[in-house]
This record gives C-alpha cells, sequence and structure tokens, in this order.
C-alpha cells in the first residue's frame, strides 16, 4: 500500500520492521495504513495480538485443624445419636451410617477454605526451627555484607 500520496504519485516510503526473536508466539499480527487527509503521508499501524495470555492461579482450598475446630469436631461427635448404627442387623448398612454421620461432622467442623496469598508460598518443609535458623542465618549475612561495605 502506498504510503505518501500526492496529485502526481504514490510511493510506498514509510516501512515496519518486526523481530518477533526466539520467544514470541503471536498467532495474528496485522498492519495496515490510516487514511487521513490531513497530510500527504499515511501513519502506519501494527497490530499484535498475544495469545499466551497468563491466567491467574487461584489459591487452593485447604481445612483449617485449628484447636477451636477440633474442638467443635469433638462437640459435635459427642453430640451424635449412634442409635441407628448399633441396631442395625447389615454391617455394610451400620458403616455407611457410622462413615455419613463422622463425615457430616468432619465437615461441618473443618471447611474447606482458600489458602491466603501469604500461606501459599509456604513451604510445607520447613519446620518452625528451620524458619527461624534462616531468617538468623540471613540477618547475620546482611551484617557481614555491611561490615564489608563500611571497611
Amino acid at each position: 500500500m502506498p504510503t505518501r500520496i500526492s496529485k502526481i504519485s504514490a510511493t510506498a516510503i514509510d516501512h515496519i520492521y518486526f523481530s518477533p526473536g526466539s520467544k514470541f508466539n503471536c498467532s495474528m499480527l496485522q498492519s495496515g495504513n490510516i487514511w487521513c487527509d490531513l497530510t500527504d503521508n499515511l501513519p502506519n499501524y501494527l497490530l499484535i495480538a498475544n495469545t499466551n495470555i497468563k491466567q491467574k492461579k487461584e489459591s487452593p482450598f485447604v481445612r483449617l485443624y485449628s484447636d477451636a475446630n477440633i474442638l467443635k469436631f469433638k462437640e459435635q461427635v459427642g453430640n451424635i445419636d449412634w442409635k441407628d448404627v448399633y441396631e442395625s442387623v447389615d454391617t455394610n448398612t451400620a458403616y455407611a451410617n457410622f462413615e455419613q454421620k463422622l463425615n457430616t461432622c468432619f465437615i461441618n467442623s473443618f471447611p474447606l477454605v482458600r489458602l491466603s496469598r501469604k500461606h501459599t508460598k509456604d513451604r510445607k518443609w520447613m519446620s518452625a526451627g528451620l524458619t527461624i535458623s534462616s531468617k538468623t542465618k540471613n540477618k547475620l549475612f546482611r551484617k557481614w555484607i555491611r561490615s564489608l561495605v563500611m571497611n
């Protein structure tokens, strides 16, 4: 398409050069000129449609086994009427009733909650002692770095 139009001629003098690089993954590129009669040069455009949109990872659901929730579970289990479990003749029916009652107490006492952003970065293998040791090591390292800068 011509980018400079006059009464006598139409020439392509404007160019768009694009180098995508090795990590570029684009499904659609579109270029062209914008028709405008304010000037004799037409402005160029390049549209790049990025199809690699990163989706936010939602934090997982977890159950909180706090002291209050454990106490709630114990209270609910203590208030269950086990009569239909004890009086059942069939062992499969008795077990199904037992499991259903216990599962209901468990779900009510320990509901699924979304893990907070702060705790998603927790490492399960890091104990409280390792965390304290790591913080102490980092403090000593920063102190050592500061002592080198001072000298």
